[in-house]
């Protein structure tokens, strides 16, 4: 059955089929389509192949799906099942893992490992069902099942699966997933830290870099990872520009969200990066140019490893006293002292100065 073409109602002519965008120089097609049933739908797109021919025959061939919806969804479910059987979600898990953005950061694979081979992960719910199988009820026991976690942490849980079925649907295994994998929540309370810790922070720091890892943290906003990553090339004109982390693996990533950031400098923080002395390429480092280990870093802020809920949803307390003494000097390791700092994962959160983007 062919389509009509619906004529204008401004000139009364017929709207071309392709054109050539101006803006972006893609050939593109935009055509008004007059149904059997007399309703008319609009149908547009952008072709594989930027050119004219391929423009029209993108066309002519979206019409063809719209005049005969029927044949179209007959011949996709036709496809899915000539396949070889759809796997379970514990067989393609590996696959997943290996192939799933190669690229991404070391932290973000391991997160993804725990999260699906872990305890309570995917595998152990979701293993033994095919990909296709999984439906918004068993989205919705799972959810059940992890009463008791937060909900950002459920959500983390939920996009790896909803990533896993996208990528399965990319490969052709299985149609288009249309469950739900996402609960709406708050956004949680960022609650900074009080100016009197931070203080009592930096008169407890007897070294100079201690000072500036306070500093970094409580003033610019440097997650640790980010701390550690700082070279004083980034330090420039009154600023100074986020572009890495190092993880606890000691890798060299990119910041969170892959995003580099500029930070204006504190007169405090000016003052301290001043009195520590370029001896190499890391802002923090040890005699022999390495970067400070990442527990350095947290003993340079007395961060205390034990941690205590003190909301199941929002926030963990974190004591500031002497922790891990042997990585401080002898008279570090004579300070006691207690504060409180709210932090998320390895994110120092403070409220004196906000990063600009």
């Amino acid at each position: 059955m062919v389509a009509r073409i619906v004529r204008s109602g401004i000139r009364n002519e017929e709207v071309m089929p392709a054109y050539r965008d101006k803006r972006t120089g893609a050939w593109r097609y935009r055509k008004w389509v007059k149904l059997p049933n007399g309703q008319r739908h609009r149908i547009c797109g952008t072709p594989a192949t930027n050119t004219k021919v391929a423009a029209e025959s993108a066309e002519r061939q979206h019409i063809d799906r719209v005049m005969n919806p029927e044949r179209y969804a007959a011949q996709s479910a036709s496809a899915v099942s000539d396949e070889e059987e759809v796997p379970t979600v514990k067989e393609f898990a590996p696959k997943f893992e290996a192939e799933y953005l190669p690229r991404s950061k070391p932290t973000e694979r391991r997160s993804k490992k725990s999260i699906i081979n872990g305890e309570g992960g995917l595998v152990q719910f979701f293993g033994h069902l095919r990909l296709d199988e999984i439906n918004q009820s068993h989205v919705n026991k799972y959810v059940t099942a992890m009463d008791g976690l937060s909900t950002k942490t459920i959500n983390n849980k939920l996009t790896v699966l909803s990533t896993m079925l996208r990528y399965a649907h990319a490969l052709g295994l299985i149609p288009a997933p249309k469950v739900k994998c996402h609960i709406k929540s708050m956004s949680p309370d960022i609650v900074a830290v009080p100016a009197q810790d931070v203080a009592r922070l930096l008169d407890a720091s007897r070294s100079r870099w201690m000072s500036v890892a306070v500093l970094l943290a409580t003033e610019a906003g440097l997650r640790v990872g980010e701390i550690r990553g700082l070279q004083w090339g980034d330090i420039k004109n009154g600023q100074l520009t986020v572009r890495r982390a190092i993880d606890q693996a000691e890798n060299v990533t990119t910041p969170k969200h892959d995003k580099r950031r500029s930070v204006p400098l504190s007169p405090a923080l000016e003052s301290a990066l001043k009195q520590l002395p370029r001896d190499g390429l890391w802002v923090l480092s040890n005699a022999d140019g390495t970067p400070f280990t990442y527990d350095e870093v947290l003993a340079a802020m007395n961060l205390a490893p034990q941690r205590t809920f003190r909301d199941a949803k929002l926030t963990r307390q974190v004591g500031i006293e002497s922790a891990l003494p042997i990585l401080l000097d002898e008279r570090e390791a004579e300070r006691r002292r207690a504060a409180v700092i709210d932090l998320e994962g390895d994110d120092l959160v403070s409220g004196a100065r906000q990063p600009v983007a």
